[in-house]
């Protein structure tokens, strides 16, 4: 409520107001609870969340875009065929950094906008939010292109054509989707030390949140290392490949009577 992550005020306190009075009632009934990340875990368990912590599971979100079967130019290859009016580099990866968030004060994107300007490198924003104006005014003078809400394809070639991918984030992401999906895309990513972000991306793409400077040299770090990329996809193949999520899935349901029958917590 605090933050309006809804469509406006009125839906924010109906949606929070709701929580509050259907969660233990909901999660009562629940064999099993999944949530995205550690620090999720973690943070439900310091706010004393009334959960059996016996049956709350870890797992991440499938990518589709990770299924075995899906080449590693699979996604290149589809977002070039989408076309589009975006920047493009004149050869592979390398043309600008790439935000893909809503535009609000939690997400950061001052301090990309910031970043890119101290790297010199162009900048794409993809998303909507209330801070757009503010940050048109900050993008000033800086080479800085606001693509708003994109549908799918025009994402994935957005993504296909940028060098690196930037999570700025200053509250704490419970997973961190557009890092995943980045990465999923072979794309590196540079994002805030904070929340579920570390369990994802590779200690060399973390940076203090609010730092724009050290944004700034990782972006020029990671930007014109060719193998980043793919060493991004792989890793998040690790945990968000639909055969990886699938298989721990099915543990959690194999597992979820025989925990029901004798948790007593």
């Amino acid at each position: 409520m605090r933050l309006n992550c809804r469509g406006s005020r009125g839906e924010a306190v109906a949606y929070g107001a709701a929580l509050a009075l259907w969660q233990r009632k909901l999660v009562a009934q629940a064999d099993a609870v999944v949530v995205p990340s550690v620090f999720a875990r973690e943070r439900l368990r310091e706010l004393g969340a009334p959960l059996r912590w016996s049956r709350v599971h870890v797992l991440a979100p499938a990518l589709p875009e990770l299924a075995r079967d899906a080449g590693a130019d699979s996604v290149p290859q589809a977002a070039a065929a989408a076309g589009g009016g975006a920047p493009q580099p004149s050869s592979g990866r390398g043309g600008y950094a790439l935000v893909v968030a809503r535009l609000a004060p939690e997400k950061g994107v001052d301090v990309a906008i910031e970043a890119c300007r101290i790297a010199g490198m162009p900048l794409v924003i993809a998303g909507e939010g209330p801070e757009r104006a503010a940050l048109g005014d900050r993008a000033s003078g800086a080479d800085v292109q606001f693509a708003g809400r994109v549908a799918d394809a025009e994402l994935a070639r957005l993504r296909t054509g940028a060098s690196v991918a930037l999570v700025p984030s200053r509250s704490a992401e419970t997973f961190g989707l557009a890092a995943a999906e980045a990465m999923a895309a072979g794309v590196p990513v540079v994002g805030s030390r904070v929340g579920a972000l570390p369990e994802l991306v590779d200690e060399d793409g973390l940076v203090p949140p609010d730092d724009a400077a050290a944004l700034a040299d990782a972006m020029r770090r990671l930007a014109p290392d060719a193998a980043a990329g793919r060493r991004a996809r792989e890793r998040v193949r690790g945990v968000c490949a639909p055969e990886v999520v699938a298989r721990h899935l099915a543990a959690v349901y194999d597992g979820a009577p025989a925990r029901a029958a004798t948790d007593h917590v």
